[in-house]
């Protein structure tokens, strides 16, 4: 049973009585009733807005589908996952060189000492160390270098022709030439102990103060 309203007093009344109850009218003057359809647009449109909502959902729940990836926790992309980036070196200028290490042993008023070696027979012998040879490097002209030095009261020159493999020393007293001799700059000795530092630059031009 349906109800419905009278058209004369807008009472209710039920679609099978013989007339309305409050005014007496008869049914022709009962309000028709609309029968919607269940294939109206209305309907329809419910329906399928209802089953396209519900497939999203569904859709958006599965873990392979972008949505979901991306609101997962683990995917969020934040700044604590964000990996470090290492600055960029810098280029900065190279330390200068160290200097090659010198060979001789002190340096006093312009001149340069240097131990000589001690042989084997000279140990057996009691001798310990030898006396200091002091030199001075007098520079180089034309080609020549030259090494002057002094001991007891004997001057001795040593000459060579860069790159100096064989040097000669000649003698003097008094001003006197006494001895000349050409020696051969073997690794070891003292002149090539001497002639190693003024190549690395490790001597400077005597000047008499």
């Amino acid at each position: 049973m349906a109800m419905t309203s009278c058209t004369e007093c807008d009472g209710a009344v039920s679609t099978e009585a013989a007339n309305c109850p409050k005014c007496g009218a008869p049914p022709d003057q009962f309000r028709p009733i609309k029968v919607v359809s269940a294939t109206t647009p209305k309907v329809v449109g419910l329906f399928v807005g209802a089953a396209v909502l519900a497939g999203g959902l569904v859709w958006a729940g599965q873990p392979d589908s972008p949505s979901a990836i991306a609101t997962h926790p683990t995917n969020v992309a934040t700044a604590q996952d964000a990996t470090p980036v290492a600055p960029a070196p810098r280029n900065e200028p190279a330390p200068p060189p160290e200097p090659p290490p010198h060979n001789f042993a002190i340096e006093q008023d312009g001149e340069y000492g240097y131990e000589p070696a001690v042989s084997e027979t000279e140990r057996a012998a009691g001798t310990g160390v030898k006396e200091m040879i002091m030199v001075r490097y007098m520079g180089e002209s034309g080609g020549v270098r030259k090494i002057t030095s002094v001991s007891n009261g004997v001057l001795i020159v040593m000459s060579c022709k860069v790159p100096c493999e064989v040097v000669k020393q000649t003698s003097f007293v008094g001003g006197q030439q006494i001895q000349q001799d050409m020696m051969r700059v073997a690794p070891g000795t003292l002149i090539s102990e001497i002639e190693d530092d003024v190549d690395n630059d490790q001597l400077k031009i005597y000047r008499p103060r």
